[in-house]
């Protein structure tokens, strides 16, 4: 499992599946994410990815995230039945900084730099 892309509110992973003579009972794998904070639980992202035989390379874009914020992502093999195997090792990545909280925390910033900027010009004058 390997992160590929971030934006704002969005992380994209991608993985190989498993070659066909390992994937006999193989139906899909399922991504599950989870956010930094300790409280949260493990979430499936859009239930089960079915196995290809062929084009075994797979990517999904998770979307709906909370910007600046770490997650955390790992895959499950989904068997016949939907017998779950053991989640694989985690990765993790970071969402963007958006629009909105950049606005958030640089406008006050931008009017202070502004008045200042006005003030340094009538001073010039004097």
């Amino acid at each position: 499992l390997q992160v590929v892309d971030t934006k704002p509110t969005s992380i994209t992973v991608k993985w190989q599946g498993l070659d066909q003579n390992q994937a006999a009972h193989v139906v899909g794998y399922v991504l599950e994410y989870k956010s930094e904070n300790e409280d949260d639980d493990w979430q499936e992202y859009n239930g089960i990815t079915k196995h290809r035989s062929r084009q075994n390379e797979y990517k999904v874009q998770v979307r709906g995230l909370e910007e600046a914020t770490e997650y955390f992502f790992r895959l499950k093999v989904i068997g016949k039945n939907d017998k779950r195997g053991a989640p694989g090792p985690e990765v993790k990545a970071v969402t963007n900084c958006g629009r909105e909280l950049l606005k958030r925390f640089l406008q006050p910033f931008m009017r202070s730099f502004l008045a200042l900027m006005s003030l340094s010009q009538i001073f010039m004058r004097l």
